[in-house]
């Protein structure tokens, strides 16, 4: 008796697709070799579906190979999953041996040759394509035939995060029409055809650069350009600090502006001592190479070779490095500045996807870090075995890098006008503090900020 099952993990769903299997003989032996392939737990959950395909080898293979499963774990796997039932034998007619009623003469005639029975005309999965069904409906109205299995995964999530409405990816059968090639125009132009969604921002979603806007484009501050001195200043090592920033060009300023709308980045943070406070709101947020001498600062080692850049996060502090300054200081107390996203756009930045002082990462010139790529990678989706959409598995907002370690470098003093509050992890003598330029800051008791983001759990083991 043919039955049928879909398979899932503590990540989520296996395969894409619900299986049917000709006994449940063979459904145990794929649930015990899916978890010997995935080295976890696996359950198989009993389903009713009509769309349910006959269980398929080279499907499940190449799903585990989507995952970063390693070829041998592959290969044993297709070594001990269910195998196809073998072609039925051709039928063979047996003679009718005379008796003593058949003569010569009245020989009797063999039975006609039959047909061996057809076999059933069921689809088949399709592993060059896939599905996406958006509520009721296939986009493109038709199977896609991605560059990768996690490409069709980052797109359903896009498409996900911009509707809010269920979707799913499906495998293809030969059920379906003849697929098409993947193209991110197609798939937006579909998406708008059919929901509200923000065209623009899933573009930025889908990697892609937002339209320039000709005329739109508001001007830079001139309070947010560099000032040229004369004469370089001298830090306190005596080494003379640029005077002038080779700020990113205004078209690459302008995209990265409309991205970071579209993920709807509403501030930049950046932790301190609280003693440090008095100075900051005199004279902005400086890099540790034109502090004076005497200043108080938090890495007495800055691997990343950037002593002249302004440490700041997305959305959330680097929450990893910023518990482990508290703990070394325990008598200290800190402040979280909340900044006005415009920094991205109007000061000099640089865009790190991972920890600054990470290998590699510091030989990298200043200019491959201010481009529109850069700051997209900050928000790169990714996978890993047994799970194909990082982003998607740890449930992170748009605003949130992908790893919480990403930074941006500041390569200029951050005005004081760019600070919109401070976060403090107790009661603050006042509520408000002045800066410089006669502006009230807010200053709040909220340790919000002083807490792990919420996808702790899965970075403490990475």
């Amino acid at each position: 008796m043919k039955v049928k099952y879909s398979f899932s993990s503590a990540q989520g769903p296996l395969f894409g697709v619900t299986y049917e299997f000709l006994s449940e003989g063979d459904k145990e032996i794929l649930l015990k070799a899916a978890a010997e392939a995935l080295g976890a737990p696996v359950t198989a959950l009993r389903s009713f579906v009509s769309s349910a395909v006959p269980f398929n080898a080279d499907h499940a293979c190449t799903w585990l190979e989507a995952q970063g499963v390693a070829p041998e774990r592959v290969s044993a796997f297709r070594i001990v999953c269910p195998k196809p039932p073998l072609p039925p034998a051709p039928h063979r007619v047996q003679p009718i041996l005379a008796t003593e009623s058949n003569t010569a003469s009245q020989a009797v005639a063999p039975l006609p040759r039959t047909a061996p029975p057809s076999a059933t005309n069921r689809p088949t999965i399709r592993t060059d394509a896939h599905v996406i069904r958006w509520r009721n409906a296939m986009v493109l109205d038709a199977p896609i035939t991605f560059p990768s299995f996690q490409k069709a995964v980052s797109v359903v999530e896009a498409i996900r995060q911009v509707t809010s409405d269920p979707i799913s990816l499906e495998a293809a059968t030969t059920a379906h029409r003849a697929p098409i090639l993947y193209s991110r125009s197609l798939v937006i132009g579909w998406v708008k055809g059919h929901t509200k969604a923000d065209a623009v921002k899933l573009d930025v979603l889908l990697g892609g650069s937002p339209p320039p806007q000709a005329t739109s484009t508001p001007p830079v501050p001139r309070s947010a350009l560099p000032v040229m001195s004369a004469a370089p200043a001298l830090t306190s090592k005596g080494a003379p600090s640029p005077a002038v920033h080779a700020m990113p060009p205004r078209k690459a300023r302008s995209d990265i502006e409309r991205a970071a709308k579209a993920r709807e980045i509403t501030q930049l943070t950046h932790f301190t001592r609280y003693e440090n406070l008095a100075g900051i709101l005199q004279r902005g947020i400086v890099a540790r190479a034109h502090l004076d001498a005497g200043s108080t600062y938090n890495d007495p080692l800055r691997l990343d070779r950037r002593e002249h850049a302004v440490c700041t996060s997305v959305s959330f502090p680097n929450y990893k490095m910023f518990y482990s300054y508290r703990m070394e200081n325990q008598d200290n107390k800190w402040g979280v500045l909340v900044l006005d996203p415009a920094v991205l756009w109007e000061l000099d930045c640089g865009f790190v996807d991972v920890n600054a002082a990470s290998a590699g990462i510091p030989a990298l010139s200043e200019a491959s870090l201010k481009t529109l790529d850069a700051f997209n990678r900050m928000f790169a989706d990714r996978s890993t075995p047994g799970i194909p959409s990082l982003r998607g598995h740890l449930n992170l907002p748009l605003k949130y890098p992908t790893n919480p370690q990403a930074e941006v470098l500041v390569f200029q003093t951050i005005p004081t006008r760019y600070i919109l509050r401070i976060d403090v992890n107790f009661q603050p003598p006042a509520q408000s503090l002045r800066s410089a330029d006669g502006r009230a800051i807010p200053v709040q008791f909220d340790q919000t900020l002083f807490w792990p983001r919420q996808d702790y759990a899965y970075w403490q083991v990475q």
